[in-house]
């Protein structure tokens, strides 16, 4: 089996299992890796900032 010395883990954030990180978990314990997670958040203000920039714009 190959050893793996750095992890990267895509989590989501919209479900309560995560099979992705479970896994990464049990090669990290077998060859004393490490995780690094990646968590991706949506930020809806920035959306909405942009749309009213744009509707003041066109006045």
């Amino acid at each position: 089996m190959k050893e793996y010395k750095k992890l990267l883990v895509v989590v989501d954030p919209t479900s309560d299992s995560q099979p992705a990180l479970a896994r990464a978990v049990e090669l990290a314990t077998r060859n004393q890796a490490s995780i690094t997670v990646f968590l991706s958040i949506f930020d809806f203000s920035y959306e909405m900032t942009s749309i009213c920039q744009d509707k003041s714009a066109k006045r």
